[in-house]
């Protein structure tokens, strides 16, 4: 999987958690900055919980004062698929070699 589709895939998971309640019929893109933001930060995560401050801390960044709690399951529900997602991307990658 190359970059763009890290970064597809994650918009696609952040989309359906819709942690900001902006997705819709026609937004699918919504979250395609934060899904960058996340994809730039995956290499320096170590586990599932840190990408899930991470997710918190990106979208405080995107969102400042309308952020969800940090303690909304969406948080950790967008972590789990993301960090599946990551975790299945290395394991075929190490394979290759």
């Amino acid at each position: 999987m190359n970059f763009p589709e890290l970064i597809k895939q994650i918009s696609d998971i952040l989309y359906q958690v819709d942690i900001m309640n902006i997705g819709g019929n026609d937004n699918e893109d919504e979250y395609d900055p934060e899904a960058e933001d996340i994809a730039k930060r995956l290499p320096d995560i170590s586990g599932q919980q840190e990408l899930q401050e991470q997710i918190f801390y990106c979208f405080q960044d995107w969102f400042r004062h309308c952020n969800p709690e940090e303690n909304d399951p969406r948080y950790q529900t967008a972590a789990q698929q993301i960090w599946k997602l990551w975790r299945e991307q290395n394991d075929k990658n190490k394979a290759k070699l």
